[in-house]
This record gives C-alpha cells, structure tokens and sequence, in this order.
C-alpha cells in the first residue's frame, strides 16, 4: 500500500451504536458552567449567576442519574461491602461510618486531605455534593444581595459529612438511553450548543 495522497482520507466504515453520553462528557461541561457563574459573581450579575448556579445544579442530578445505570458507578455498593465486613449493628455502622468517611471528608473536620479520595458515584454526586453546592450557591446569593464578601463555609464541613445520605441502592436504576434521550435535549443539548 503506498503512501496516502495529502488531503485524502482513507474511508473506514464504523459500526453504529446508539449514542450514550459518557459522565466525563458532563463532567467536563461542569468545568464551563462553573467560570460562567464566577464570572457572573465577579461581575455582580445576580440574574447570570442564578442562571448559571441553576444549571449547575441541574447538571449534578443528570451526572447522578446517568451513573445511577452502571452498577460501577453506585455508591450502594462500596456501602455494602463496607457493612459486610461488621458483625455486630454496631460494628457494622463503624464500618459504614468509615467507608463514608474516605470518600468525603478524609478524616475529621481539620483534617487537610479533605476529599482526598472523592468518587463520582450515584448517591453521592445528588445526596451529597449537590447538597454542598446549594450551600455554597446560597452563601453566593447573600453576598449579591447583601453586597458583602461571601463568609466562610470551612466551619460547616463537618454538618455536611455523609454519614447516612447517599442512595445505598446496590442494582442499577435503567439503561443510560431511556434515562438520557427525555432529559437532554433540553437541559443538557441546549445548554452546551447556547451556555
């Protein structure tokens, strides 16, 4: 076979499949609505950062619901196995309690390496981060209003562990098409072809 000719690509015919948004995908579109509502906290912009804030938020539940189809990607059964490792109720909780704890805090409330071993898990991203997010998208919103700089959200940390949030389903919920083909188009299509 010779060399290619400068401009010609060799045609190759890929098998079709259905389209199945992959987590990363949104996860990165994240990145994008998150300097967006910055930008509009920066510039005092209430109407853009409540715009943006909002499908940040709505962002997280569709992540949470696209990973909810994968069994890899439950939070229900790293729950589970930790519990399964206890004999006793209290055991059991211990073990629980600390399963949790590596994948939110790390440790206690001054501990540095907060997060340090964080997962994108069903469960996870709507009871726990979304919840997080609120809180500091409500903390945001005072400071426009109020026209004073944000406080602190450092001190509540330890309120916002996960000791028992977060869906411990262990079975997925559907396949991702059903789950993605009626939501997307609008909040999700829409948004990345016009943020």
């Amino acid at each position: 076979m010779g060399p290619l000719h400068p401009g010609r690509v060799p045609h190759r015919r890929l098998p079709l499949r259905p389209h199945r948004p992959h987590p990363s995908v949104l996860a990165n579109y994240a990145d994008r609505l998150q300097k967006k509502w910055v930008d509009a906290f920066h510039a005092k912009d209430t109407a853009g950062f409540n715009l943006y804030s909002t499908r940040f938020i709505t962002l997280i539940e569709d992540i949470d619901r696209l990973l909810a189809t994968r069994r890899d990607f439950l939070l229900g059964p790293w729950i589970a196995s930790a519990r399964n490792w206890g004999i006793t109720p209290a055991e059991k909780d211990a073990y629980e309690r600390n399963a949790r704890d590596l994948i939110t805090l790390w440790g206690d409330a001054n501990s540095p390496l907060h997060e340090y071993a964080n997962r994108q898990w069903s469960g996870l991203l709507d009871d726990f981060y979304k919840v997080r997010w609120q809180k500091f998208f409500t903390l945001l919103h005072q400071s426009l209003r109020q026209d004073k700089p944000p406080t602190s959200i450092n001190s509540k940390r330890r309120s916002a562990h996960g000791n028992g949030i977060g869906s411990t389903n262990t079975d997925p919920t559907r396949q991702p098409l059903p789950v993605t083909a009626g939501k997307w188009p609008c909040s999700f299509i829409k948004n990345i072809v016009n943020p």
